[in-house]
């Protein structure tokens, strides 16, 4: 990808083969986004796989299971849902094979939010642990803060949902402009010619390009939420 980007920015703004070396900095840039994208995808993949989780463990409460019984009939449920490469299965399967020893819940369950890395997570942790030590309706208090948190997921979700609309009106406004300079120079050359292979327009070229990075970062920014 980085590749390719430097040799469409190097033909499209300065026509020179000159112009390839910028892939010293576009290369690693893409890089870097697409580690990031990565990222992401597989935060909100976790973040799905993890309401999934808390939901299942509910229903099973609601029917009268302990919250030990929850978490192995969860895992035995969503074993069928999930990729066997999901870091949420994996960390579930863990945990439960850590209370098959005796290890508390509260605790099983607090690593486990330390593996998977979700803020979300370690709420529900936290609210192991004090449910346990206030008492009362332990279960039911496990299960309004299970159903607050899956509410503050799907929130998540139906954000992400209103953005693909606006991360796909960026998309297009970041392909058209560089559309129509190929346009341009396919079928009138000779009325874009100056801007090429003179001092006067490398520089144009130049402050267009930056112009050009610089809102597509910024269009970026504006659509970026912190989930």
């Amino acid at each position: 990808m980085g590749v390719g980007v430097t040799v469409v920015m190097a033909w499209a703004f300065y026509d020179d083969v000159r112009a390839l070396p910028m892939g010293m900095i576009i290369i690693p840039a893409c890089c870097k986004y697409y580690e990031k994208y990565q990222q992401e995808k597989e935060k909100r993949r976790r973040l799905l796989h993890l309401r999934e989780m808390l939901l299942s463990i509910s229903s099973y409460m609601q029917a009268g299971a302990s919250i030990e019984n929850a978490f192995v009939d969860a895992e035995m449920e969503l074993r069928n849902l999930w990729n066997e490469d999901s870091m949420v299965q994996a960390a579930l399967h863990r945990m439960n094979e850590k209370i098959k020893i005796n290890i508390s819940v509260e605790q099983a369950f607090y690593e486990l939010s330390k593996e998977i890395e979700l803020e979300e997570a370690k709420e529900f942790s936290d609210i192991l642990l004090f449910a346990k030590r206030l008492g009362g309706n332990y279960i039911r208090n496990i299960q309004n803060a299970s159903e607050k948190i899956q509410d503050k997921i799907e929130v998540n979700q139906e954000i992400e949902t209103i953005l693909a609309e606006k991360r796909l009106e960026l998309r297009v406004m970041v392909v058209m402009p560089m559309v129509i300079l190929f346009y341009v120079k396919a079928t009138s050359y000779n009325f874009i010619a100056g801007m090429y292979h003179t001092s006067l327009g490398v520089g144009i070229m130049t402050i267009c390009l930056v112009v050009y990075v610089a809102m597509i970062l910024w269009g970026k920014r504006m659509l970026a939420i912190r989930m």
